[in-house]
């Protein structure tokens, strides 16, 4: 109630060749998490994962709308994101942990 709206109206698609990300690369450290977190009512939940490395491509967007952030007052510079596509992950999950 009173909230700014916040909307997202965008596509997106792959622009190139799958490659897993190398170690001690950017896309290595935003890729390649080996946990899960999930929420249910007022609690977080957290999951150990394995998984082979992402197969990520480089993407690109086309953005009609974009109020997500400034609906929070956070304000995104004008440059062009950083962007991967990954088709589809096998993944094994443990059993969840109430962290919260």
């Amino acid at each position: 109630m009173g909230a700014p709206i916040a909307d997202l109206r965008t596509r997106y698609n792959p622009v190139g060749d799958a490659l897993a990300a190398q170690p001690g690369s950017l896309e290595h450290f935003l890729a390649e998490r080996y946990c899960l977190y999930a929420s249910h009512r007022e609690h977080i939940f957290r999951s150990e994962i394995d998984h082979a490395p992402w197969p990520l491509q480089p993407a690109e967007a086309y953005t009609k709308v974009n109020t997500m952030a400034a609906a929070s007052a956070i304000f995104l510079p004008n440059e062009k994101p950083l962007l991967h596509f990954a088709k589809f992950q096998d993944v094994k999950i443990w059993g969840l942990k109430k962290i919260i």
